[in-house]
């Protein structure tokens, strides 16, 4: 039986229609098959890539800390067969108990934590215990322990021995019942500090910079004078502290030479010279006990509202009548007009933007202790035994060379009167600057 066009032409067409749809539904199982194949064998292995990448991260970290562990317990080492003054090592258990496990904080700073501690001997001391994995950390440190430990001088603060053990690194030094000079200033510790305790404390913070730098055998320079780096003790005599960021002039060398060396220290007590040429000097300290001065006549901090306190006080330098202005208010008019003038003097010298005019610190000292009045200093100020000490020698061991009286200084006496306030505007150097000039604005 034959079959017409019109009838076999539809069934042409749906057995075509049939055999597309059937091509796309295998190859969407087929795709599928192969998604979930994938799937299936990249998930595991991705995961199993994950855990080994992070296990071997792990492993190089772990590895690097038993490295880093181990280097600092050779510097332990190293810095325990160090041949020191006479000074102890501490156990960290021991350190531990002292400080009820380390929870009689009473200071922090940019070293560590400071905390108070109760010695088996019943010495009150203080705990400075460095933050772990501070950069530069173990050489701060050994400075810390160096430094304090060969230099001997009542306005610097001592030190009685050390920890380095399990990565812990620990100075014990005296303990300084009334805190730095910062908190009396700026945090508001106790009542203000009158005028007197102001002018002893100028003293004493020029005495132990002076003796740094003219005593020291080699010289030092500290590079970090500040008030939180002034500590009072009871009868609040200033120590100098925090040897951290020191520098030591060469070896047998009796003057300290510019350093060039990478800037560092705190905003606002820095020398502008230092912080723009990278080259430091015993002047740099000088610049920075100036504004040091200028915290103890002003109450001001070093940087206030934007602005250093060494610019704010350029008008007062310069106009004469304007300086009982710049007084703490906390003082009110409890001070010496005379003394005020021949602070505020020192510390326009000091401060002057270039280091070779600024006065040293000998300098400074002999006119603090020769124009102040003789309540201000004590005995011990105004003529002050100095223990010159030698670098360690050959020998391993550390040897007083000289006990001698302060530099040329007379010393003061007794019936000695401030002297009168300087009869010209504006304020000028007068012994302390190596090339007296009337100053103008910077």
């Amino acid at each position: 039986m034959s079959t017409s066009p019109a009838s076999s032409a539809p069934l042409r067409a749906l057995d075509t229609n049939e055999f597309t749809s059937g091509s796309v539904s295998g190859d969407q199982g087929d795709r599928q098959t192969k998604f979930m194949m994938v799937l299936a064998i990249g998930v595991p292995l991705t995961a199993i890539a994950t855990i080994a990448f992070v296990l071997i991260l792990l492993l190089i970290r772990r590895q690097k800390k038993k490295l880093q562990v181990a280097k600092r317990e050779e510097q332990a080492r190293k810095l325990h067969k160090t041949p020191l003054p006479a000074f102890g090592t501490f156990r960290l258990k021991a350190l531990r108990d002292a400080t009820c496990d380390f929870t009689t904080v009473i200071g922090k700073g940019g070293f560590g934590t400071v905390y108070k501690a109760y010695l088996t001997d019943g010495t009150i001391a203080a705990i400075k215990r460095m933050d772990k994995g501070r950069k530069e950390g173990d050489e701060e440190f050994r400075k810390e322990v160096l430094m304090p430990g060969r230099l001997h001088h009542r306005h610097l603060v001592n030190l009685i021995g050390f920890c380095a053990e399990k990565g812990e690194r620990m100075l014990v030094l005296e303990y300084m019942a009334n805190g730095s000079l910062k908190e009396h200033l700026h945090d508001k510790r106790g009542p203000p500090l009158d005028w007197q305790k102001r002018m002893r404390i100028a003293v004493g913070v020029a005495a132990g910079l002076e003796y740094l730098h003219s005593w020291s055998d080699p010289p030092v320079i500290h590079r970090d004078v500040k008030s939180s780096n002034v500590l009072l003790s009871e009868n609040f005599t200033a120590k100098v502290s925090d040897f951290g960021l020191c520098k030591v002039a060469p070896a047998g060398s009796d003057v300290i030479t510019s350093m060039t060396t990478d800037v560092m220290g705190t905003p606002g007590y820095m020398d502008p010279e230092y912080v723009n040429k990278h080259v430091l000097t015993e002047k740099s300290d000088v610049f920075s006990y100036g504004v040091v001065l200028l915290e103890l006549i002003t109450g001001r901090h070093a940087v206030q509202e934007w602005r250093s306190l060494v610019d704010w006080a350029q008008i007062f330098f310069l106009d004469k009548e304007k300086v009982p202005g710049m007084v703490d208010p906390a003082l009110g008019d409890n001070y010496d007009l005379q003394e005020l003038y021949v602070v505020v003097e020192v510390a326009q010298s000091c401060t002057l933007e270039e280091g070779s005019k600024r006065p040293t610190m000998k300098q400074v000292l002999k006119t603090l202790t020769e124009r102040l009045g003789p309540n201000t200093t004590t005995h011990s100020e105004s003529q002050p035994m100095h223990r010159k000490v030698l670098s360690v020698g050959t020998s391993g061991t550390v040897t007083v060379s000289s006990l001698s009286g302060a530099s040329t200084q007379e010393p003061v006496k007794a019936s000695a009167v401030a002297a009168p306030a300087p009869a010209a505007s504006p304020v000028r150097p007068q012994e302390l600057s190596p090339t007296p000039e009337k100053l103008t604005s910077r």
